[in-house]
């Protein structure tokens, strides 16, 4: 009997330890992805490197979520070097879908020393049938020379397992209708009820923040914000996905600003579904 519950123990462990390594060389691809893609923009040029990672659902933002090939097909190729690099990285479940993110900066040409323009990307991936990564969406700010110095990582919360009657895009949708009401209401406590620990802010002119108290400060502070959203991914293990759309920030008076924006959403080990990513970007 003991002998029996001994080899059952050590195969669990053994389906465990390859799902892990499964696991982690999707994550080295989805990396890989991003780098191949950042080298083909130095090789080539920004508008033929972005037309190569696109699906035709792709998005992309302008005055709006577009789509991306539309954008990119009327554009023509220049000397512009358009540099950026992940500096934290997380995969779904289901080995197939999953973000970096990190800081991009901008050259007028490939020769020039510096850059001319700062700012920080959110970029989702899926893999494709075929084995290659594609990207899904692409979206960031734009800020000031950083002053942070990043090294790339992974995040280190695992994902909790959803019920199969929930890994739909209901559920998250459910989420984030429920987030985005109750903003109007209570907004830090909102917050920080929905924060991960793993949590990053976006908001343009500042570099992400990528601590909970700093983000909270950071909310108290900020002109009212109403989201309406205008599409969504779910990873088909119902554990990681991200809403989109565009926004209106409240200025003074009558006065407001047109923007775009994503959450992104993670089911996590024991906390259920955290906001991961909040980024909202206009001029």
């Amino acid at each position: 009997m003991n002998a029996v519950k001994t080899i059952l123990i050590l195969s669990l462990s053994l389906v465990l330890l390859s799902a892990h390594a499964q696991n982690e060389m999707a994550l080295k691809e989805l990396v890989q992805a991003e780098w191949n893609f950042i080298n083909l923009a130095k090789e080539t040029n920004t508008r033929d490197a972005f037309l190569a990672q696109f699906i035709d659902e792709s998005i992309v933002f302008g005055e709006g979520p577009v789509i991306a090939k539309r954008v990119y097909e009327n554009q023509q190729p220049n000397n512009g070097w358009l540099k950026w690099e992940p500096v934290f990285s997380d995969l779904a479940r289901s080995g197939d879908f999953g973000y970096n993110t990190g800081p991009w900066e901008y050259r007028v040409s490939k020769t020039d020393a510096k850059a001319v323009t700062y700012g920080d990307f959110i970029s989702f991936w899926k893999k494709q049938t075929d084995g290659t990564w594609k990207l899904l969406i692409d979206i960031g700010i734009e800020h000031g020379q950083p002053t942070l110095i990043n090294t790339w990582k992974s995040s280190s919360i695992g994902f909790g397992k959803v019920p199969a009657d929930l890994k739909n895009v209901k559920q998250l949708e459910k989420v984030e209708h429920n987030f985005t009401e109750a903003l109007a209401f209570a907004k830090s406590p909102v917050y920080q009820k929905m924060l991960s620990r793993e949590a990053r802010l976006y908001r343009p002119g500042k570099e992400p923040v990528t601590d909970n108290e700093a983000i909270l400060k950071h909310i108290n502070t900020e002109l009212p914000i109403t989201f309406t959203k205008a599409g969504q991914q779910l990873a088909s293990s119902g554990d990681l996905g991200y809403i989109y759309g565009t926004a209106v920030v409240q200025l003074t008076g009558n006065q407001t600003k047109a923007a775009n924006y994503i959450h992104v959403w993670k089911h996590e080990e024991d906390n259920g579904w955290k906001l991961v990513l909040d980024l909202v970007t206009y001029k």
